[in-house]
């Protein structure tokens, strides 16, 4: 488990956090996707529970302490979004997609959109196909 956290996002985002270059099979964008996820999921929950401690727990926090709250929630979700961007980019190459501008309107549809942008992600690429047919015949 900790060795698929550390191949699939922790080097993801130390090698190619910037990175264009290149393409992403469908299990590596998959596996990655879910870590991101679960990474994503935990931040908000943390930083969910410490904005509204006082209000659960009856502690008296300064505004500034929430206001740096929000401010790390914000500035941590950009810098979780920018790896996640680069790996899509990646993944539309490798499955040779051309219209990706297309796919990423389709993000502006919420919840539809995100969900179909993900299953065309996660299919097999069109050299995969190719070797399955292959070996099927």
């Amino acid at each position: 488990m900790i060795e698929n956290f550390n191949k699939y996002f922790i080097d993801i985002i130390k090698n190619h956090y910037f990175d264009f270059k290149g393409k992403m099979d469908a299990r590596t964008f998959s596996l990655f996707f879910i870590n991101w996820f679960i990474v994503y999921l935990l931040l908000i929950v943390c930083c969910f529970f410490v904005t509204l401690s006082p209000v659960f727990f009856y502690i008296k926090i300064s505004s500034v302490f929430l206001a740096i709250s929000m401010m790390m929630t914000v500035l941590l979700t950009i810098l979780l979004l920018i790896p996640c961007f680069f790996a899509c980019i990646r993944r539309q190459r490798d499955i040779d997609e051309k219209k990706w501008f297309l796919y990423f309107l389709l993000l502006l549809i919420p919840l539809v959109g995100n969900i179909v942008y993900i299953v065309v992600l996660c299919v097999m690429s069109s050299e995969k196909k190719k070797e399955a047919i292959k070996q099927i015949e």
